[in-house]
């Protein structure tokens, strides 16, 4: 028997938890695009090839050498579409409406063993320059310290599939195997 959606959403929510009992360090990484031509499918296939990209960028600042670092030593994102939702933080008409308001949110999770010497939420401030702007597809990359409960976080990440906006087969998972990234 196929499992439900809720039955997948809840052992997601328990890997990604023992992961952060296990010494992982929770961030909420949000990717902000640009406007990016095309139809609903050509602009998420577009988000996902950044969000890949971008993950690759961060994890050269988070592992000495990715290629030789068995997978399950990695970072590790668990990312979704996502879209404005009413909140007491407003943002802009103009980015709103940028894509249809469509980004990607995610729990990033770093393992302990890493070579950054800072907080992600400083590397990405600090480098922003090399992963967002004008001549990027990304428009803002933010990174902020989970300091609340993971599952509250994971709750409000998974808000979308809750309320059937995107399904489980949504969800972005990085690293891939090896096998995969070399292709």
């Amino acid at each position: 028997m196929a499992a439900t959606q809720r039955e997948l959403l809840d052992s997601l929510h328990d890997w990604q938890t023992q992961l952060i009992m296990g010494g992982h360090d929770p961030y909420i990484l949000t990717l902000m695009f640009n406007p990016i031509g095309g139809g609903e499918n050509a602009i998420m296939k577009a988000m996902v090839r950044e969000t890949e990209l971008t993950y690759a960028r961060l994890l050269t600042r988070l592992i000495k050498k990715p290629k030789g670092t068995p997978v399950e030593c990695m970072p590790m994102l668990f990312a979704w579409p996502d879209w404005p939702v009413h909140k007491n933080e407003k943002i802009s008409l103009n980015e709103a409406s940028i894509n249809g308001g469509a980004h990607i949110q995610g729990l990033f999770l770093i393992p302990q063993v890493n070579r950054a010497k800072k907080d992600l939420s400083e590397i990405v401030g600090e480098k922003q320059d090399q992963f967002a702007g004008p001549n990027h597809v990304l428009a803002r990359l933010h990174a902020v310290r989970v300091d609340r409960t993971h599952k509250r976080v994971q709750d409000y990440l998974s808000k979308f599939v809750k309320r059937g906006r995107t399904t489980m087969s949504d969800l972005i998972v990085l690293p891939r195997t090896h096998t995969e990234m070399d292709r």
